[in-house]
């Protein structure tokens, strides 16, 4: 897969992941809404950071580590 591919995948992912909150908001399980929202945060995060800087992605699931890794090397370019 090449970078534009693995974004792709991220997206979609992060996508389900959005539908997943919303069915949940319908339902009334807020706890759920929150964390589905923030595990979509950290898959577009990924794919983003896939697309311009890197295919090997951190593995690490800090959201804020991620995109400071995004902008440290998109800023320097």
């Amino acid at each position: 897969m090449n970078a534009q591919e693995k974004y792709e995948y991220w997206l979609d992912i992060a996508q389900y992941d959005l539908e997943t909150a919303n069915s949940m908001l319908s339902s009334g399980r807020w706890l759920y809404v929150v964390f589905m929202c923030q595990q979509a945060t950290e898959k577009l995060a990924k794919g983003l950071y896939t697309l311009y800087v890197d295919d090997n992605i951190p593995r690490i699931h800090n959201i804020k580590t991620i995109v400071e890794r995004f902008e440290d090397n998109y800023v320097s370019q």
